[in-house]
């Protein structure tokens, strides 16, 4: 780890030397102010390793480091100039075997990253078949999903995969019914998170066969025919 940062992160003053180095610098700020009160570089190799740190031990504001003091820079410095006495020998570093690599970055065989999980909006579809209303739309287990009729949740959906369709066998009567959804990722609705769910468009559903077809709630309306 950190091999990187002795390249071109905030260590890179150590690339010049002539085998392999890790580092970290670090950076401390008064607070409520624009002064630094300590700098340090901590840097290893397989064999070694070194902090330097350079500071104000007595924290009187008075003793602050000088302005533009940081952890990239004399601490760096001198790391580099004491490892360049120290490591006699080019040692390259191992990777564990508990270490895998993947498409970023290296990680622990223990914790290996998450799939990125990622958010898809429902498009709804639906019809009638004999009276009942069949509403359908592409569902994906990272999300929860709420059902609505004419403004009531009807029934709330996760950990499907997949078309889902969903039957209403109370249309009844003669008025339009209006269904949309609304979705929200599922880590979200179990960390009680504010996050806003994302609705479907609407479709309207004509109780009547002899009339029956949904209305998008769309610029571009689609009619179905049976």
């Amino acid at each position: 780890m950190l091999v990187d940062t002795a390249k071109s992160g905030t260590a890179r003053k150590l690339v010049s030397l002539d085998f392999p180095v890790a580092a970290k610098t670090g950076t401390a700020e008064r607070a409520g102010t624009s002064s630094n009160t300590d700098a340090v570089t901590v840097a290893y190799t397989p064999e070694n390793t070194l902090v330097v740190w350079y500071g104000n031990a007595s924290m009187k504001p008075e003793h602050d480091l000088p302005r533009g003091t940081t952890g990239g820079g004399i601490t760096a410095f001198v790391a580099r100039n004491a490892l360049s006495t120290i490591q006699k020998e080019k040692i390259e570093f191992q990777q564990p075997e508990s270490v895998a690599r993947g498409e970023k970055d290296l990680y622990a065989l223990r914790f290996p990253p998450r799939e990125e999980v990622k958010f898809v909006a429902p498009t709804l579809d639906g019809k009638v078949v004999n009276g009942n209303a069949v509403i359908w739309f592409p569902a994906f287990e990272s999300q929860l999903y709420e059902i609505y009729k004419n403004g009531q949740l009807m029934e709330v959906i996760r950990g499907k995969v997949g078309e889902y369709q969903f039957m209403d066998e109370k249309m009844g009567g003669k008025n339009p019914s209006e269904y949309h959804i609304k979705s929200r990722l599922v880590t979200a609705s179990e960390l009680g998170t504010t996050e806003e769910p994302t609705t479907s468009n609407t479709i309207k559903l004509y109780p009547s066969k002899e009339n029956a077809h949904a209305l998008r709630g769309t610029p571009k309306k689609r009619h179905w025919f049976f």
